[in-house]
């Protein structure tokens, strides 16, 4: 079996970073390495994983730690990959919980040699029962516990897996890219991921802080209609929501009181990171 590395960035995750970490020592395809780039966390993170020693709380599994000053996911991805010494490089979040068979139907294409890299399309909402992560994923079209829709292609340009020859031929993640860094393996390599059942769960924004924070983030990239695009995205996925009989009746009374309230915060918040991009020359790491 070919050696697979494990790559974290780490920034302000002091609440998922062990969860994440035990149930990659679950596997049932053991990973030879977990490499956690903690990129400049205030937040209590850096404590928690000094407290991991090389072999101690996630099994047998060797643990490489690195920090550095904060400068972004693309960044710390990249300097993760340069210490690894697995044939598999896969890249993982640290909101991320995984079913003990992630890493093996993950990597399977890619040991038989049918494939050079991965995705998975079973992600699903960790979180679904607090209000805020499900109106998050309803601005998004979605109506169920899935981060990517069932009918979703059989390939996409964001690799969850990839051999490290070809990560090396691309020369890394683009790290000026900010939110879309990890559409550039994709778009150097010239051919796009394929699809995996690989099964894993994350949590999408839980507070009307979070919503915002993220909502910003996401916003500053390049919007093919800008501004008016994300507001004429948000009021189709709206009126889609409203048209979606089996969602209102769940959910009547959050939806008409708290559903404005979520998108006036996430509707402001992207203005302001379009702004901030655009305008202001100013990237979010």
């Amino acid at each position: 079996m070919s050696d697979i590395s494990i790559i974290i960035p780490v920034y302000n995750e002091h609440k998922t970073i062990r969860d994440c970490l035990e149930s990659l020592a679950r596997q049932t395809a053991g990973a030879k390495e977990i490499i956690v780039v903690d990129d400049g966390s205030t937040d209590g993170t850096g404590e928690i994983i000094r407290e991991i020693g090389d072999i101690g709380e996630i099994g047998d599994i060797k643990v490489i730690k690195i920090k550095q000053e904060h400068r972004g996911a693309g960044t710390a991805r990249n300097a993760g990959a340069a210490k690894a010494t697995g044939d598999i490089l896969v890249f993982v979040d640290a909101d991320m919980r995984f079913q003990p068979k992630f890493l093996e139907e993950l990597t399977e294409p890619i040991r038989e040699g049918k494939s050079k890299g991965t995705f998975s399309k079973s992600e699903f909402i960790g979180n679904w029962d607090n209000l805020w992560a499900r109106f998050w994923n309803y601005q998004k079209g979605i109506y169920e516990p899935r981060a990517i829709p069932a009918d979703y292609p059989e390939t996409a340009p964001v690799f969850r897996a990839i051999l490290k020859t070809e990560f090396d031929k691309a020369g890394g993640f683009d790290e000026s890219r900010g939110y879309t860094d990890d559409w550039s393996l994709s778009e150097r390599l010239g051919y796009k991921a394929t699809a995996t059942k690989a099964q894993y769960y994350h949590d999408n924004p839980a507070s009307l802080r979070q919503v915002f924070w993220q909502a910003k983030w996401a916003a500053k990239r390049k919007y093919k209609w800008g501004i008016w695009g994300m507001w004429g995205r948000l009021g189709r996925e709206t009126w889609s929501l409203i048209l979606n009989g089996e969602v209102l009746a769940e959910t009547k009374f959050s939806l008409l009181v708290l559903y404005p309230v979520f998108l006036a915060v996430y509707g402001a918040a992207a203005v302001i990171g379009v702004i901030e991009f655009w305008v202001l020359n100013k990237g979010y790491k």
